[in-house]
């Protein structure tokens, strides 16, 4: 079990504030066998993002918590991920938990692969998948609302093209930090939206749809997605397909991404068909019939078979 420091208390601990903005440290312990080039790569994907910057071994990340925002710095050394928080965030009430949450999430530190690891080492057809990527990690996205927009964003569209447009969101209604980066927008602030602001900016007047009205659901307290990691798989799994817009696909991708749930297939994704064509030899790409089919060996932790499936196609959405 990964030790960390727990709570506001002993964040304190660590470096005691100097003045309302001065920046703060804390350490997160790396367990031996992480991986720390999967989550740079995640996280540097998009080289024009204003939300995240990946330089060599350090990722920036911008973070907003109760109306205050800064930027989370995390510096990846072999042993310790050394944390830095600055801006009127390290001010805010739970503002270092925030912090000490998200960096958790974004390295993947909240799960361990050791149970899908050795459930499949005496089965040499799949241990061939995990050979070479053990202590593989699935990066979770800071808030479930992030995974959430992002799976609507990226829904039947090309990588490039969904990168594009989560720019354009982000830009429209994130918070500005530090001149040149813009936190990622709340539930507030896309439900303030209008669906001609997205659609005037190479949205589809669905997918517009979809992003504002569920964010103002999130925004008026009928959709809680930020409870969801601690409810159970299937009580969440209803409650998004019962969400205007949002099908399969996109469910089992927020539980997967955003709730860090172990048990998820994005059947119909276009990298996991592709990963198991490849992995299996097959000589087509199966449709999301035959993946679920495929799919099966993998349970309880299809999860991390699906991100394993990507990394081995050379893909991570």
């Amino acid at each position: 079990m990964l030790k960390v420091p727990a709570g506001e208390s002993a964040l304190n601990e660590i470096l005691p504030i100097k003045g309302d903005r001065m920046p703060r440290q804390f350490p997160l312990p790396l367990p031996p066998d992480v991986r720390p080039d999967v989550p740079l790569r995640m996280w540097g994907r998009d080289s024009e993002s204003v939300l995240e910057v990946v330089s060599g071994s350090t990722i920036v990340r911008s973070l907003v918590h109760e109306g205050s925002a800064g930027t989370l710095t995390v510096s990846l050394n072999p042993r310790t991920a050394v944390c830095s928080l600055a801006g009127p965030i390290v001010a805010a009430p739970a503002g270092m938990a925030c912090a000490r949450r998200a960096a958790l999430r974004m390295l993947g530190l909240e799960s361990d692969p050791a149970p899908f690891e050795l459930s499949f080492q005496d089965s040499p057809d799949i241990a061939r998948l995990i050979r070479g990527r053990e202590g593989l990690r699935i990066p979770q996205t800071p808030t479930v609302f992030e995974a959430l927009v992002w799976a609507i964003v990226g829904q039947q569209v090309n990588l490039a093209f969904a990168y594009r447009l989560r720019r354009t969101l982000i830009e429209l209604a994130g918070a500005p930090v530090d001149g040149t980066m813009r936190t990622h927008p709340t539930p507030a602030a896309v439900a303030a939206l209008e669906h001609e602001d997205l659609t005037s900016r190479q949205f589809s007047r669905s997918k517009a749809a979809y992003l504002i009205d569920t964010s103002r659901k999130i925004a008026n307290g009928e959709l809680d997605v930020e409870s969801f990691p601690a409810r159970p798989p299937d009580e969440v799994y209803n409650a998004l397909l019962a969400t205007r817009g949002i099908g399969e696909w996109t469910a089992n991708y927020v539980m997967m991404r955003g709730c860090n749930f172990d048990d998820c297939v994005p059947a119909g994704d276009m990298g996991l068909s592709s990963g198991l064509q490849h992995f299996f030899a097959l000589d087509h790409r199966p449709r999301a019939g035959e993946t679920m089919e495929l799919m099966k060996r993998f349970a309880p932790h299809r999860s991390l078979a699906t991100f394993h499936l990507w990394m081995w196609k050379g893909d991570a959405a």
